[in-house]
């Protein structure tokens, strides 16, 4: 008796939990510098709990322009704050084999406030020289 009410217990556990990870959507959108494509790089969207977001924070990667938030890792909307970091893809020759560097940064961490809307999936950001 005990294993069947525990075993009840886990399961409408389980269920009761599923969906319940707090991430929305996936967002992803275009990164460029100055207009131009970034090549590789990284986007953090931490929510802005000063502005009323509790919602979860989510990093996606850059590639070629690109963006976007894992899948499963998305966000629900809100005011969130923003880091992008840019580099130029270009591989350093003197690198150890199976580095991983992204290459040189093409400017100092961007940070932006943005209010994304909650059935928002695509924001474009550019970073401009200031």
């Amino acid at each position: 008796m005990r294993f069947i009410l525990l075993a009840s217990l886990l399961i409408v556990g389980a269920v009761g939990c599923g969906g319940s990870s707090g991430y929305g959507d996936p967002l992803r959108g275009d990164a460029t510098f100055e207009g131009q494509p970034i090549p590789r790089g990284d986007i953090i969207l931490e929510p802005n709990s000063a502005k009323g977001n509790s919602g979860p924070g989510t990093i996606g990667k850059i590639t070629d322009g690109r963006y976007a938030t894992p899948s499963g890792k998305g966000i629900v909307g809100g005011e969130y704050s923003v880091t992008i970091r840019g580099y130029d893809g270009k591989v350093d020759p003197t690198a150890e084999p199976g580095a991983n560097s992204p290459g040189n940064a093409l400017f100092p961490a961007y940070r932006t406030e943005v209010n994304i809307p909650a059935d928002g999936t695509e924001v474009d950001f550019d970073v401009s020289k200031k």
